[in-house]
């Protein structure tokens, strides 16, 4: 309920902090970076997924990755064959099962006609997407507890277009695409929330770039230039933006129409239907060091 925690979070998804066998002594070692640079996806960033531990033994506290059961490596040329994710948190490729950003006018073969595309598989765009989709997330479904958001019905609507309609419509990947449009007026919240529309803006044109860039080739994926680690994490680490908001406490925007998610999660079964899983938590974690945000 800290806006702070959760920058602080997801911002530990992309970088984290790993202590070494020596006491008080910490090296800063990327996350999702270690995963990816070791060929694999994780297909499933979610906040069923993400936590803030707080280990009072050692008196830190860190965002963490849990869930690895969807992760699969990458493989040129293996194409994912199921469609795996949260669906409120699933990058627009990974649920189309296409590449989308593909620039077709450089593509043309000599003779004018299209090589053949690359066989669909998840890339670590698509898990910093996830991540991006999961502030989006929040964005939309929390209020600033000492502020009201300057348009309710505004926001309201967005979060049930966004997050209400099924991962494949195409309103979510127009909303990514047109970052220059994520602004206070268009998403309704309140002024509160400026830097954090911001940042959202900049990652969307981050991820759009890394996009265009992996894309390029057409037939191939560039696996290297989905690597943007580096150009993806300021924008959640950005001092002035957190100190802007780390007095912002959040409150669960509360409407008849759209539900919070919990930690149970929609997958894909084997006929690639989205389907409501069971939560794996049966117990009440308010008194664990687990805390989902």
């Amino acid at each position: 309920m800290s806006l702070h925690t959760v920058f602080k979070t997801l911002s530990d998804l992309v970088t984290g902090m790993f202590k070494l066998l020596m006491p008080s002594i910490f090296i800063i070692s990327a996350a999702l970076d270690i995963i990816h640079q070791s060929g694999w996806v994780h297909r499933d960033i979610s906040c069923g997924n993400v936590y803030w531990l707080h280990d009072p033994a050692e008196g830190l506290s860190r965002g963490i990755l849990g869930d690895f059961e969807y992760a699969k490596r990458c493989a040129d040329g293996m194409e994912h064959e199921k469609r795996t994710g949260t669906s409120e948190f699933m990058a627009y490729e990974a649920a189309i099962r296409a590449f989308d950003h593909s620039n077709i006018t450089t593509a043309l073969c000599s003779d004018g006609t299209l090589p053949v595309i690359a066989a669909f598989a998840h890339n670590p765009l698509h898990d910093l997407e996830s991540v991006w989709w999961l502030l989006v997330y929040i964005l939309f479904h929390r209020d600033d507890k000492a502020q009201v958001a300057s348009n309710p019905e505004v926001r309201n609507r967005n979060a049930h277009t966004l997050f209400k309609t099924g991962p494949m419509n195409p309103i979510r990947k127009q909303f990514m695409k047109n970052p220059a449009h994520i602004d206070l007026r268009n998403t309704g919240v309140a002024s509160s929330f400026e830097p954090v529309v911001r940042a959202t803006q900049r990652l969307a044109l981050q991820l759009l770039l890394g996009y265009g860039e992996a894309e390029k080739k057409y037939t191939k994926i560039d696996q290297e230039k989905c690597l943007i680690h580096g150009q993806f994490l300021p924008w959640f680490t950005d001092e002035r933006m957190l100190e802007a908001i780390k007095n912002i406490q959040l409150a669960p925007v509360v409407r008849a129409s759209v539900d919070v998610i919990s930690s149970g999660k929609r997958k894909a079964d084997e006929n690639d239907v989205l389907d409501k899983r069971k939560p794996k938590r049966s117990k009440d974690l308010s008194d664990t060091p687990l805390r989902l945000i």
